[in-house]
């Protein structure tokens, strides 16, 4: 419900309580705190490209909308997107137990931009989504 404020005056107003169009993209306090909680994978597949890890926040390249937040392990630039290290996704985050015909294409939520497309990497015969050249944009997030 829209409040009338006259000139000068100083409102406050919490952020849970706002949509999420007029809170920009800045998280909720719930929304931090999921992610602060995060498990992070350590398996050999970290192990197998030297045992660090950083979180990038994935974006859309043409709109700029956040997509989701993404484990990549090892140095190098993001070729592919294994499906077990997607996080915080209502679409994406928990498709490594489906099928390859039954994935989805990787696609903006906000413009519809196609980004990638599903395939199995043949090395590790894991699920994951082949990207696109500048489809999406990566920032490294502070481990929480």
């Amino acid at each position: 419900m829209p409040v009338l404020v006259k000139a000068g005056q100083r409102v406050s107003v919490r952020a849970d309580a706002m949509s999420a169009e007029d809170r920009g993209t800045h998280p909720t306090r719930q929304e931090r705190a999921r992610r602060s909680h995060m498990e992070w994978k350590n398996d050999a597949y970290k192990q197998a490209r030297g045992g660090y890890a950083r979180l990038l926040a994935v974006s859309c390249a043409t709109c700029g909308t956040h997509l989701f937040y993404y484990q990549k392990d090892g140095p190098g630039i993001v070729k592919r997107l294994y499906l077990d290290r997607i996080y915080q996704s209502h679409v994406y985050e928990g498709l490594q137990h489906r099928a390859l015909q039954d994935l989805p294409h990787l696609l903006c939520l906000q413009c519809g931009e196609h980004l990638g497309i599903p395939m199995i990497y043949q090395k590790e015969q894991r699920l994951a989504f082949r990207l696109f050249a500048g489809a999406v944009t990566t920032k490294i997030r502070k481990r929480p």
